[in-house]
Order: structure tokens, then C-alpha cells, then sequence
């Protein structure tokens, strides 16, 4: 479950002779816990808010038309009205149970300083269904005690996290930080100090990070985070040990995966430093087939050619080279082999690696614009309904969820969920508005897919341009196609 995860974006131009230079975009991640990216890969966050508050209007009449035509029980106990729903619920049924609690709302309004309250609140906001919520919230904001109310505003919170609202995060985080248990304490100052990070308040944010105990199943991923705001600020020696300590505890050792993503900040973190030895290092740590191991290869070989080892940088990319993959480091491998052979003063093999370089980055241009100039309405099938946060489009794959809030892809879940429902309510105000709603959801998703090509796409010419340059360099320096 890839929920709540704080990505930081790192473009590094790395100079490794005055002549070239290669690009290397870093991931530096943190945890499985929480989502979220440095806002300027969010192109559609304004569409995404408009979005938001047509889908509340959209939820608004399903219910309405389904309450119409279905005679759900009428039930006068809160805590088996509140067993049912979550019963429901967790059945898949997300219609039936919400629309169990908007029949019985005159229930949940005169029950609202008790625990099931929390509950039911908690299924409406899950399910987007904010204008309930809101309307029960004013009656347990007049009515209960702090303590339901903080439970309450704390699933508002969250709602907000994942529409990437950070402002009213904070907000809300600060009325309730005092009232609430250990476990939602340690959560709330986690997803404050994400808040605060991404409108770029590292230092606010390391507050709030380490208020939280080495006990709390969210240390290490507020301990990361705090890492990553250090970064930010350049203080890599705060960061360093931090990751130092992190990769000592029994949860980074017996997890490969955390490990190998420790050991692949600092590795960057080291680099970017100019300590090379301390850099190769950290990515010789990173496991050989894991999803870091690319990085810490290109890593391996940009730290070889700092230190003049261009036959371990040869290696390195090499094998990056032989990946059948189109992740960025493999893509820039074709660039840097090369490269490395014309350090080497093997320039025949220079000057032919960087014609077959040319031409494999010739291929994968024409590939992009193949994906790029996907109609429409092939898109549209193949976004199809549900939370597909990857689309394969021709031989290219996008990733969404670095440009979408979480929200987008809740919804359309709920969507997948309403669709058969309203199929059998047939109604034509009803049809009309979920298909509206869906063509505008696949237009987000289609923009952001030709944005992503597009930006991969000038990676690659510029990959392909460097390569021509390398080209041309070794003929205007004298040098031989023959060693």
C-alpha cells in the first residue's frame, strides 16, 4: 500500500569532465506510509479541485436518487447502526452503507457524543460523501466533547492530506494535537510535519518529527522525512547520522527494501558531496535486483568516474545497459558507456557506441510520440474505472500518481463502485452527470499522461544531443575512429 509516502525530487547536474554533463534525477525515498511529491510535478492540482467539488456535487444526487429508490431499515441504535455501515462497508458495499447512514441521519444526529459517531464519520468522508459530513459535524461540534470532536476533525485532517490541502491540515492538526491518544498523536505530527515540508518549512517540520518516540510504528518514516528536510537545508552530516542510525535498527535490517533505500540517499547525499569513496560504498550496500538497484549502479558509475576508475564505470554501466527496463538510469547507461570507452582512449569503440546510441534514442522518440498520439478515446478505455495509478500506453508506461492527489484515484475507485448502481437506478439526470464525470476524470489523466511523455521525451533528445556532441568532439579534438 503505497499510502502516505514523501518523495523528494532531486535533479543533480553532475559534471564529470568540462565538456559533459549528465543529468541523473534522484528519488530520495522515505516510507510506505504516507504520499506525496514535491508540488511542481503537480500540473493539475487547480483541474483536481474543481474536480473535487463537482464529484461532491455528483455524490450529492446519486444519493439522493438511490434514497428514493431504496427502503433501507430505519434503526434507532447508534452502535448497531454503525456495525451495519462499517459491516457494509467492508463488504465493498460503499452505496448501501452510506446510504444505510443517510437514512438514518436523525440517529446519528441525536448520538453524537459517543465513539460510534467517530465511525460514521469516518465512512462518509472515505466515500466522499463531504456534504453529510460536514452537516453531522456542525451537530458534534455544538454537542460532544473534545475528545470525539478531536477523532472527528482528525479524519477531516487526513481527508485534506490526501487532496494535498496543507494549509487546512495544519489548521485542523492544531486544534485537536492535544486531546488525542499516543497512536493518533504520532500520526497527526507525521502527516503536520509532511505539511509543512511540502509549502517548504523544513525547519517546522523537523519539530514535529521529533516528537515522535522511537516506540511509534511511524519513527522511521518521520525520522526519513527529517532526513530529507535536513537535505533540503544542506545539512547532509544532520541527515547522514540519521541514516546511520536508522540502518542500526532491527525494523531497516530485517526490511531489504527500506534498507537498500537508506543506503541509496546517502549514497547521492555523499556524492553530491564530492566523497566518492563513502558514495560507493552506500550503493554497494544496495541488493542486486531490487527496485534501488538501478540507481545505486548509475550511482557506482558516476562515483568510478569522479575517482578516475573508468573501467568500474564501464562496468557499472554496462551492466545498466543490459536492463530491460526504460527507467531513467538505464536510459542515460546508452549515453555514459560511450563515454567511459572515449576516457578510455578506445575511440572506434567510443564512436560506434555513440552512433548506436543515437539511433536507440531515435527509436524511443518515436515511441513517445506513438504513445502521444493515442486518441482520446482509447485513452479513456484504457484508464478505464478504478485506481490504476500506472497506465501502459502503447510500448511507454506513466505513472499518475506523481502528478495526481490521492483523492483522484480514491474517486475513481468510488466511481468503479457506483457505476452498476447506477445503471440499475436509471436515471437519466444521474447518467448524464457520472458520464460527465468520467470523460473530465480521463481528461485530467490524459493531460498529465502527454505532459509526462513530453517530459520524458526531452530527457531522451537531450541524452541523444550529448551523444552528437560526443560525437562530433572526438573528429573537431583530432582524435581517430582507430585506438
Amino acid at each position: 500500500m503505497r499510502k502516505y509516502i514523501f518523495i523528494l525530487f532531486n535533479t543533480l547536474a553532475i559534471r564529470i569532465s568540462r565538456r559533459c554533463f549528465i543529468t541523473c534525477a534522484i528519488l530520495f525515498y522515505a516510507t510506505n506510509i504516507y504520499a506525496g511529491d514535491i508540488p511542481n510535478e503537480h500540473v493539475e492540482k487547480p483541474s483536481f479541485n474543481k474536480l473535487d467539488t463537482d464529484f461532491g456535487h455528483f455524490s450529492t444526487l446519486f444519493y439522493k436518487t438511490l434514497l428514493s429508490a431504496n427502503h433501507y431499515k430505519s434503526i434507532t441504535n447508534i452502535n448497531i447502526l454503525q456495525q451495519r455501515a462499517n459491516s457494509l462497508y467492508d463488504e465493498g458495499r460503499i452505496a448501501d452503507s452510506v446510504g444505510l447512514i443517510l437514512r438514518n441521519l436523525k440517529t446519528a444526529k441525536r448520538n453524537v457524543n459517543t465513539k460510534a459517531i467517530i465511525n460514521i464519520e469516518k465512512i462518509l468522508l472515505n466515500s466522499n460523501e463531504i456534504t453529510s459530513a460536514q452537516v453531522l459535524y456542525k451537530r458534534i461540534n455544538s454537542e460532544s466533547d473534545p475528545i470525539v470532536i478531536s477523532n472527528v476533525l482528525f479524519s477531516f485532517a487526513k481527508y485534506n492530506f490526501n487532496r494535498e490541502n496543507w494549509a487546512n491540515v495544519i489548521q485542523t492538526i492544531n486544534k485537536i494535537i492535544n486531546y488525542l491518544p499516543p497512536h493518533q498523536y504520532n500520526h497527526a505530527m507525521l502527516i503536520e510535519g509532511i505539511s509543512f515540508q511540502h509549502i517548504k518549512k523544513h525547519r517546522k517540520a523537523i519539530s514535529y518529527y521529533k516528537n515522535i518516540p522511537l516506540s511509534s510504528p511511524y519513527y522511521i518514516n518521520a525520522r526519513v522525512n527529517m532526513a530529507v528536510a535536513n537535505i533540503r537545508q544542506d545539512w547532509w552530516t544532520d541527515a547522514q547520522i540519521i541514516f546511520t542510525h536508522l540502518l542500526q535498527l532491527p525494523k531497516a535490517l530485517n526490511n531489504k527494501e527500506l534498507s537498500d533505500r537508506l543506503y541509496t540517499i546517502m549514497g547521492y547525499s555523499f556524492l553530491q558531496q564530492e566523497y566518492f569513496r563513502n558514495s560507493r560504498n552506500a550503493f554497494r550496500n544496495v541488493q542486486l535486483d531490487g527496485p534501488y538497484t538501478n540507481k545505486a549502479l548509475l550511482g557506482i558509475a558516476l562515483d568510478s568516474a569522479y575517482q578516475k576508475d573508468f573501467i568500474g564505470a564501464l562496468n557499472a554501466a554496462r551492466i545498466l545497459k543490459n536492463k530491460k527496463s526504460t527507467q531513467l538510469e538505464v536510459e542515460e547507461s546508452h549515453l555514459l558507456l560511450p563515454y567511459f570507452y572515449e576516457k578510455l582512449h578506445q575511440y572506434s569503440t567510443a564512436s560506434a557506441g555513440y552512433t548506436t546510441a543515437i539511433k536507440y534514442y531515435e527509436n524511443r522518440i518515436a515511441k513517445f510520440n506513438k504513445a502521444k498520439n493515442i486518441s482520446f478515446s482509447r485513452f479513456k478505455k484504457t484508464l478505464g474505472y478504478g485506481d490504476k495509478k500506472t497506465l501502459q500506453l502503447e510500448d511507454e508506461t506513466v505513472s499518475l500518481e506523481k502528478y495526481l492527489p490521492t483523492a483522484y484515484f480514491t474517486q475513481l475507485q468510488l466511481l468503479k463502485e457506483y457505476q452498476p448502481v447506477v445503471h440499475t437506478l436509471n436515471n437519466r439526470l444521474l447518467n448524464h452527470s457520472f458520464n460527465q464525470l468520467m470523460i473530465r476524470f480521463a481528461h485530467i489523466a490524459y493531460k498529465v499522461t502527454q505532459n509526462d511523455l513530453n517530459k520524458q521525451s526531452r530527457y531522451i533528445t537531450d541524452y541523444m544531443n550529448q551523444c552528437r556532441y560526443g560525437l562530433a568532439r572526438m573528429f573537431d579534438t583530432g582524435m581517430n575512429r582507430t585506438e
